[in-house]
């Protein structure tokens, strides 16, 4: 009896030890399996079927406006001028109430406290110059004059004028009958003062002339 109760506890701590065995290869597998290594996989395609946006190109920058060809002409207070493309040498004559600093830098020639101001005296040397400046042999001569008309200054269309009394017509014509007066032995003081180098100033005395016989 003793024999197989030795016996009996033997086999009981063989069937702990094994059971203890077991456990612990199960525990130390868990911990020593190596991870399984997988391939990345490539990323899907985008199904995203939406054109793409273009980026706006960049706006090119303005061209330069182009000099005005004419500074008497192009809306500003230059040069000489004493106002807005007007007064000075170049640029035409002044209207009334626009700034100036001699007659001359006005159309009616008649600057006073600095403002142009209607003629003093009315005058139509522009108007008449007309004459004159189609009675030039040069075309440069030609449009030199008609500048001048244009430009409505009547002091310097007075004085371009005066070239009528000697090369132009009607105060040619007139000069002309003039010379015959003296020809003619009559005193030609009176007619040649007529022939101020207005063309209508010498076609009303040299159509009076006419009449009265002194001229042909």
């Amino acid at each position: 009896m003793r024999t197989l109760g030795v016996l009996t506890i033997a086999v009981g701590l063989l069937s702990v030890t094994v059971a203890a065995c077991a456990s612990a290869d199960d525990s130390e597998g868990s911990i020593v399996d190596p991870p399984v290594n997988k391939k990345k996989e490539a990323p899907a395609p985008s199904t995203d079927t939406r054109t793409p946006t273009p980026t706006a190109a960049p706006a090119p920058a303005p061209a330069p406006a182009p000099a005005p060809a004419d500074l008497t002409k192009d809306g500003i207070k230059n040069g000489d001028e004493t106002d807005v493309d007007c007064g000075g040498v170049k640029a035409a004559g002044c209207n009334d109430e626009r700034v100036c600093k001699a007659d001359s830098d006005c159309k009616n020639n008649n600057c006073k406290s600095g403002k142009c101001k209607p003629a003093a005296v009315v005058t139509h040397y522009c108007a008449d110059l007309g004459a004159c400046c189609n009675s030039r042999t040069t075309t440069s001569g030609k449009l030199a004059c008609l500048a001048i008309q244009f430009a409505g200054k009547e002091l310097a269309c007075q004085a371009e004028s005066v070239y009528c009394a000697v090369a132009g017509t009607p105060c040619d014509s007139l000069n002309k009958c003039c010379d015959q007066w003296d020809k003619d032995g009559y005193d030609s003081t009176e007619c040649r003062k007529h022939n101020t180098g207005n063309a209508s100033v010498c076609t009303t005395f040299l159509d009076q002339y006419k009449n009265l016989g002194y001229c042909k």
